[in-house]
C-alpha cells in the first residue's frame, strides 16, 4: 500500500545458489553503466559482437547489430521523433516529469530519478521542455530542440536489438537474466549502452522499426533496442543506500 507511512512487509527474499557458473568479475556489476553522452565513433570489435550473439543464443534469443551509417541514422531519427511525439501526450509528459531531477540539490536530497547531468541536457532546457512544452510544439523551437537532441548522440556508429520469446512471465524472467549477463559482458569491454525505450513502448514506432528492419515478429519479439559504444565515463546518479530501502 503506497499510502502507508510506516515500513510494511511486502516480500521475503531468499538467496539461492545459481545453477550457472558465471565467469565474470563481480566488480562489473558496479561498473556497468548507461551513457547518453557522445560516443567516440570507434567500432566494436567483431569478436565482442560474436560473444554477445552467443550469450543471447544461450538464452534462446538473438542479438543483431547494425553499423552502416544509413541504418544507424534511420533508427536514431525514429527514436528522436518518437520521444518528441510521446511528449505531446499530456499523460505521458506529466508522468515523465516526476521522474526527472532538475537540480543538483534535488537529486542529492531525493537520491533517485533521472538526473539532468546523466541525460546530457542542461537543467534549464529540460525544465523549459517540461514546463513550457507548448513552446517546443512550434517552429523554429521544435527543430532547434530536435537538432540539439541529435547532437547529444554524436559519434554513434552501432545500434542493436535483442529479439526472442517475450510474452509470458517466465519469458520476462529469462530475458532479464539474459540482459544482466549481456550487460556485464559489455561492461567487461568498457562498452556503454543507451536503450531506446520509446521504440518498444510506442506501438506505432515499434511497428515502423520492424518494418524498416524487415522483421516478422510472431512469437519472437524485439524487446530491447539500443545504441552501444565507447564514451567518456558518464555521470553517476546519487542513489539511496540499501538501508534506506530495506529494513
Amino acid at each position: 500500500d503506497a499510502k502507508k507511512s510506516a515500513p510494511t512487509l511486502f516480500a521475503k527474499l531468499h538467496l539461492v545458489k545459481s545453477e550457472e557458473d558465471f565467469d565474470f568479475d563481480r566488480r562489473l556489476i558496479m561498473e556497468r553503466r548507461t551513457s547518453r553522452l557522445n560516443y567516440d565513433s570507434k567500432m566494436i570489435d567483431q569478436d565482442v559482437v560474436n560473444e554477445l550473439i552467443a550469450i543471447a543464443k544461450k538464452y534462446g534469443h538473438e542479438f543483431y547489430v547494425k553499423s552502416d551509417p544509413v541504418t544507424v541514422k534511420s533508427i536514431m531519427d525514429l527514436n528522436r521523433q518518437t520521444i518528441f511525439y510521446d511528449m505531446t501526450n499530456p499523460e505521458i509528459r506529466n508522468e515523465m516529469k516526476t521522474w526527472f531531477r532538475f537540480s543538483d540539490s534535488e537529486v542529492l536530497s531525493k537520491k533517485d530519478g533521472l538526473w539532468f547531468k546523466c541525460m546530457n541536457i542542461p537543467s534549464y532546457l529540460l525544465g523549459l521542455f517540461f514546463n513550457q512544452e507548448s513552446l517546443f510544439e512550434k517552429e523554429p523551437f521544435k527543430s532547434l530542440l530536435l537538432n540539439f537532441y541529435e547532437r547529444t548522440m554524436k559519434g554513434t556508429v552501432t545500434v542493436g536489438w535483442l529479439r526472442g520469446p517475450f510474452t509470458s512471465f517466465d519469458d520476462y524472467i529469462n530475458a532479464g537474466i539474459l540482459f544482466n549477463r549481456f550487460w556485464l559482458e559489455l561492461a567487461k569491454h568498457k562498452i556503454y549502452i543507451h536503450p531506446f525505450g520509446s521504440l518498444i513502448t510506442n506501438p506505432l514506432a515499434h511497428e515502423e522499426f520492424i518494418k524498416k528492419m524487415e522483421i516478422t515478429e510472431g512469437s519472437s519479439k524485439v524487446w530491447l533496442i539500443l545504441r552501444l559504444g565507447y564514451s567518456e565515463t558518464p555521470p553517476k546518479s546519487p542513489r539511496l543506500e540499501v538501508t534506506d530501502i530495506l529494513f
